[in-house]
């Protein structure tokens, strides 16, 4: 079994060894890593915005509730 190296300085195979075909595989699954890595992090922004986007809505909605009771005389 081959050990993979975490620095591309120590491949277990010569850059200019790697077939053509090698180099077009791993250049589309970069491409794939990284489309998914960035749908992924715009994923998480969305829900994020759109959570508190919820959040101050409702914040909003119970001051305005408070601000109108507040107002009306005491009876």
């Amino acid at each position: 079994m081959t050990r993979l190296s975490s620095s591309s300085s120590h491949l277990p195979v010569a850059p200019h060894e790697i077939s053509e075909e090698d180099r077009k595989t791993y250049r589309t699954w970069a491409r794939v890593s990284c489309c998914c890595y960035v749908l992924l992090i715009v994923g998480l922004l969305a829900c994020g915005l759109l959570t508190r986007q919820s959040e101050v809505q409702t914040a909003t909605g119970g001051q305005a509730a408070g601000v109108r009771a507040a107002a009306k005389p005491g009876g």
